[in-house]
């Protein structure tokens, strides 16, 4: 499977042209989250060392203050592409492994799952 950003129409039309066939990301920021922390906590899920930068990014995700201040929870968006990406691959295919591993949902994330 290639998930691929929505947002992304130049990268998918080029993915298509090559020949594979991308599958819109489930994107949504917060609930992705959510459910990365989970696992995380759970130790569900682990990066391996060798993923360097990927842990950098995931050390240095930061919650916006000024999307704070107007009480909104919000990550700053910078230096955030691999972080990204793992958040797309896991939310993309938690209908895979979901029935394997048992985490709680949020309220947030049960409306999600109801709406894909």
């Amino acid at each position: 499977m290639v998930a691929v950003d929505p947002s992304a129409a130049s990268f998918h039309a080029q993915l298509r042209r090559a020949g594979l066939a991308p599958q819109p990301a489930h994107n949504k920021v917060l609930s992705g989250i959510r459910i990365l922390m989970a696992l995380f906590s759970a130790d569900k899920l682990r990066i391996h060392s060798s993923c360097k930068e990927l842990l950098k990014e995931i050390d240095g995700y930061v919650w916006d203050p000024k999307a704070t201040e107007r009480g909104e929870d919000a990550p700053l968006k910078q230096n955030d592409h691999g972080v990204d990406a793992l958040r797309y691959a896991v939310k993309t295919t938690q209908h895979i492994w979901r029935p394997q591993i048992n985490i709680p949902l949020s309220q947030g994330d049960r409306e999600d799952e109801r709406a894909t």
